[in-house]
């Protein structure tokens, strides 16, 4: 009876355990709407954030140059280069290897040892990178998770995850591919983060026709009788 009973209380005790965890997670996730006031430096950083998040890089860019503007008149060095790498728009036909030189230089500036600034050079490098070296876009896409986890960004490590799972699939690594880019399509849809989702449910498409059961599938259903490396050529172009 004791026995039984203490499994009882055990049971209730990793129920609780479980139930903490879970909320203070989805707490973590959750949107939490700035204080700022919406013309300052970081009202007008909190918005163009909250465009670039759903990809509307453009209409971003002029918020983070006014946004860089006020930071570096208030001395706040490391928020200004925020703002100032955040312009560099991952869409854009930009000089891509001198860009990524450029913000590795930024990497090694002092105003870069904050980590959430060091956390935005690391992204929009990674995004650069993606399609002009796979290698080191997965070495990027790898610190950029890291640091994400460390900062509590979880939205932004599922995103890493599934970046990683790019520059596999670009490599050539199907197997890592499918597991990376199908973890982060289900969890961006725990995470409640749309536009993640569509990415990667299109891109699991590409890899798998179906996510949900794609782990369990083999790697020459991708392609749909297209060449290995045809299909990767798609998935750049894309």
């Amino acid at each position: 009876m004791r026995f039984r009973a203490g499994l009882k209380w055990f049971g209730v005790g990793t129920g609780t355990i479980l139930v903490v965890l879970g909320c203070a997670y989805f707490y973590e996730i959750a949107q939490h709407p700035s204080s700022a006031a919406p013309e300052s430096a970081a009202g007008l950083l909190a918005r163009a954030d909250e465009l670039s998040w759903g990809n509307e890089w453009a209409e971003a860019q002029p918020l983070y140059a006014k946004a860089e503007r006020l930071f570096e008149s208030q001395h706040q060095s490391s928020k200004a280069l925020y703002a100032q790498v955040s312009q560099v728009h991952p869409n854009e036909s930009v000089c891509v290897p001198t860009t990524i030189l450029r913000l590795t230089e930024d990497l090694q500036k002092p105003e870069a040892q904050d980590e959430e600034t060091k956390l935005r050079i690391l992204t929009i490098r990674g995004m650069l990178q993606t399609n002009y070296d796979a290698a080191e876009a997965r070495a990027t896409w790898q610190q950029v998770g890291a640091l994400a986890i460390k900062l509590h960004h979880y939205e932004m490590a599922t995103r890493a995850e599934g970046e990683q799972g790019i520059a596999a699939f670009l490599l050539g690594d199907v197997d890592t591919a499918k597991k990376q880019v199908v973890r982060a399509w289900g969890l961006s849809k725990a995470e409640h983060d749309p536009a993640a989702t569509g990415l990667w449910t299109w891109k699991s498409k590409r890899v798998c026709p179906c996510p949900e059961g794609c782990c369990s599938r083999q790697s020459s259903s991708s392609s749909g009788g297209i060449s290995d490396r045809t299909s990767r050529v798609l998935w750049i172009r894309a």
